[in-house]
């Protein structure tokens, strides 16, 4: 079996856990399709900036990054590169979201 049962795989704090996970996963999904109809909405027609591009992409790959610390947390055996793909995900979505905000201060200034 690759998946622990998540009702019972931490004993008692199985459910909390779950629940504050999911909650997590889904707040980071929602913010990401919030972000992407806003632009495409806002920016309808013209093309997008470099910095709301930068963001958007930042806050999807963020959203990958969470869905597999989701999974993660339930497997049997994770793997390094199950481990290191998250960070790097993890990692990529901040660096793109820093890198959409020094473009957006550049072009307010």
């Amino acid at each position: 079996m690759i998946f622990k049962d998540v009702f019972t795989a931490f004993g008692t704090l199985s459910m909390p856990f779950l629940i504050s996970n999911l909650i997590t996963v889904l707040g980071f999904l929602i913010a990401t399709w919030l972000a992407i109809r806003y632009t495409s909405l806002f920016y309808e027609g013209r093309p997008l900036p470099k910095s709301w591009f930068s963001i958007i992409t930042g806050f999807v790959s963020l959203s990958f990054g969470e869905v597999g610390q989701f999974l993660i947390g339930y497997r049997d055996f994770p793997t390094i590169f199950e481990g290191a793909t998250v960070l790097g995900a993890t990692l990529l979505g901040v660096t793109l979201i820093a890198v959409g905000c020094f473009h957006l201060s550049r072009e307010i200034a």
